[in-house]
């Protein structure tokens, strides 16, 4: 549908794939519901004002008849005429290449989205989008039959072959996000005959999708790079061994920690759980799972004792003899701890009641080398175990 009479119509001699397809072009005064067949595609371009074949489309058309789906093309969507829009679309795509979509996207969030939290997080991706200078589709208003698993999508002009990805943005709880945190540290790797047909892309291209692999731990939360399944080689990681995590994984295994006390603790008591998640990642007598859920303490012969100063003076070699004394008291069995389990249990008040408990024995031991590493009295709450 051709909205605006100040623009020239788009030209109709491209060529149509398939015979069935039809192309009809009408001035927006013309269009009448009568004229469309169900799962037609309609456009309406340029739109300046909010006609009402445009909300009977959406309206009606869309669920009744009923459309493939409805486009509404506007260069602003801010404007109080225009705003009505965003109440009638379920679906917004912007244009996040320019400063005044950035500024539109974010005056809807600020009408549209109530919680504090989310409505930061959305801003978050729209920030990033801009920065990639690309499209951003975001799911606001969805059907209450249809609940959508993703916030949005982004790097849509990237969806053409012969390398299609995508970026999606799961929403926080669902299983989407689920999968994300357990599955998304797998080692997964673009399978060679994806990478030969990717060398069809240009320099620009190649160079935009190295580095959203290269710096995926940066991309906002949540957010999956989407390819097809047949464009990959998936090998998966070990969870749990007797070896040792390398001093180059933990900072990944701190995000997977706090991603887990983001899940298992209330808000309230994310101040406690993860600074004591950054000091036990910090442990050099510690081995902590590549997939962040257990701890241990390393074999005697592998542990490494931090030094304290250059080891001549006499408090120097006291400290170390002191610190040796500590790490000898049966500590040599390796236990493997629930990480949550742990933090949980030294992070909360213990009632005059309780009694001590097998596991806190061995806690016991921890929390002592947690100390030496400077965790803070405020995080340990449980005095049977601190």
């Amino acid at each position: 549908m051709h909205c605006n009479p100040k623009t020239p119509r788009w030209p109709l001699d491209f060529p149509l794939n398939d015979p069935r397809l039809r192309l009809t072009q009408l001035e927006i005064d013309e269009f009448e519901l009568s004229l469309v067949s169900p799962n037609s595609l309609v456009v309406f371009d340029d739109v300046s004002a909010l006609h009402e074949s445009i909300t009977s489309a959406v309206n009606v058309g869309s669920h009744h008849i009923p459309l493939l789906s409805v486009f509404v093309i506007s260069q602003n969507i801010v404007g109080n005429l225009h705003y009505a829009l965003t109440k009638l679309c379920h679906r917004v795509i912007f244009c996040c290449n320019t400063l005044n979509a950035l500024d539109a996207a974010n005056n809807i969030l600020r009408k549209q989205v109530a919680d504090v939290e989310l409505r930061q997080h959305l801003q978050d991706i729209l920030a990033f989008c801009h920065k990639q200078k690309t499209k951003f589709l975001l799911e606001l208003n969805n059907l209450a039959t249809f609940p959508t698993q993703y916030h949005g999508f982004s790097h849509l002009n990237e969806l053409a072959p012969p390398f299609p990805y995508c970026l999606a943005y799961a929403v926080e709880g669902t299983s989407a996000a689920q999968w994300w945190k357990e599955k998304g540290r797998e080692k997964i790797l673009v399978s060679p005959e994806a990478l030969a047909r990717m060398e069809q892309h240009s320099e620009q291209q190649k160079a935009a999708f190295a580095d959203l692999v290269k710096n995926a731990k940066t991309l906002p939360k949540n957010t999956m790079i989407v390819v097809p399944v047949g464009n990959l080689d998936f090998k998966e990681t070990e969870t749990l061994s007797n070896t040792c995590s390398p001093d180059s994984m933990y900072k990944e295994v701190k995000k997977i920690i706090e991603n887990d006390i983001e899940v298992a603790f209330p808000p309230n008591k994310w101040k406690l759980a993860k600074p004591l998640a950054e000091v036990i990642v910090k442990v050099r007598e510690f081995c902590i799972s590549a997939n962040g859920k257990f701890f241990w303490l390393k074999p005697e012969g592998q542990r490494l004792l931090p030094e304290f100063g250059n080891g001549t003076s006499k408090s120097s070699r006291r400290r170390k003899r002191k610190r040796e004394r500590s790490l000898s008291l049966g500590l040599g069995n390796v236990t493997k701890v629930n990480v949550i389990d742990f933090i949980y249990a030294v992070t909360r008040t213990a009632s005059h009641l309780e009694k001590m408990k097998p596991e806190w024995r061995h806690y016991k031991q921890l929390v002592s080398l947690l100390r030496n590493y400077g965790a803070a009295k405020y995080c340990l709450k449980n005095k049977m175990i601190c």
